[in-house]
């Protein structure tokens, strides 16, 4: 793993996810690799899925139906919808 690079595992059950530092020791059904600034862009609304996948920004590991699942996985939160200068 390259110097300051992080794993981190997102459980995601009915109505409720975990973030974990450590495996929890579930299969791994997505792996998602990305920097943090993309993930933070994305979880903001500021880059789509799409967008990210097709310049690199994120690639998604895993049965093609999870793949296609995954972004409908996150509700993007309120903050989101805020209004921000370019």
């Amino acid at each position: 793993m390259p110097v300051g690079s992080r794993e981190w595992w997102l459980v995601i059950k009915t109505a409720q996810a975990d973030v974990c530092d450590m495996d929890p020791g579930y299969d791994v059904s997505v792996t998602v690799s990305a920097a943090l600034r993309p993930m933070v862009r994305i979880w903001r609304g500021d880059l789509g899925w799409s967008e990210a996948l097709r310049t690199g920004a994120l690639a998604v590991e895993g049965p093609e139906r999870l793949r296609r699942a995954l972004p409908d996985w996150f509700a993007l939160p309120a903050v989101a919808a805020v209004p921000r200068p370019s």
